[in-house]
């Protein structure tokens, strides 16, 4: 776990995102200021989901290449989860081969909207 924490203010809204979410709302619109640590909650709210449940991949959409690399790097820098990009230049990704004598590692993939919808068009792109 890393070592920095949230504002007051960033766990507040951390927490209402989440009651929200377990109300059974699917769609939550959260709107803050400019450099009030959107990608920091974010980043709590994917790093609780990860670690609260079970193991394999998970696909975090985002609409803007500037949001993917940031998110990946808070990623990083707070919860040491490294984030595999997929972008235009990504043709394919291998499917996890699971094993039941064996823990399977969780995958956290980061694709712009329209590359994802594109790549899962071709019946290539999920090896196995």
């Amino acid at each position: 776990m890393s070592k920095l924490s949230l504002k007051p203010y960033q766990s507040k809204l951390s927490a209402d995102i989440i009651a929200e979410e377990e109300k059974g709302h699917k769609s939550i619109v959260v709107q803050a200021p400019t450099r009030s640590g959107k990608t920091v909650i974010f980043c709590k709210i994917v790093n609780d989901f990860i670690s609260t449940n079970s193991d394999g991949d998970y696909l975090l959409i985002v609409h803007d290449e500037k949001i993917m690399k940031q998110i990946s790097k808070t990623l990083k820098a707070w919860y040491q989860i490294d984030a595999l990009h997929i972008t235009s230049k990504t043709q394919t990704i291998t499917a996890r081969k699971t094993d039941l004598f064996k823990t399977t590692p969780k995958r956290v993939f980061i694709a712009m909207q329209q590359t994802i919808f594109n790549r899962m068009k071709s019946d290539t792109f999920l090896e196995e």
